[in-house]
């Protein structure tokens, strides 16, 4: 048997557009986030595919990304949630990459995790 995964990624959020560190915070989707026009356009490809199976994390902002989709009853499951930046989260990344002493650089490189978040 063989499948296919697709990932898609929910919508901008409020703290993308401000370019604040979110993790498992949930604060709502943006204007940008929330426009039709995105919508349109991904949800004919998502029809075309036709996956077996739609999940999404339990956060608002994504299970309001699948709404927006055409997939208003799919189940929420938290082991999809974001990563947890502990100590980073609803700090500006300008913040974090001013204070981190490397810190920031290192973790989107892949070789440490936030303070008090997820490695």
């Amino acid at each position: 048997m063989t499948g296919r995964l697709l990932l898609v990624r929910r919508g901008q959020s409020s703290w993308n557009a401000e370019k604040r560190l979110q993790g498992q915070a949930d604060p709502p989707l943006s204007e940008l986030g929330r426009a039709p026009a995105l919508a349109l356009a991904l949800a004919p490809v998502l029809r075309t595919l036709a996956p077996d199976l739609v999940v999404t994390s339990d956060l608002a902002r994504v299970r309001q990304s699948a709404e927006l989709l055409g997939y208003p009853d799919a189940p929420a499951d938290a082991r999809w949630r974001e990563f947890d930046l502990g100590d980073w989260t609803a700090r500006t990344k300008a913040e974090v990459r001013a204070e981190s002493n490397g810190a920031y650089s290192a973790w989107r490189a892949g070789r440490a995790g936030p303070p008090g978040g997820e490695g």
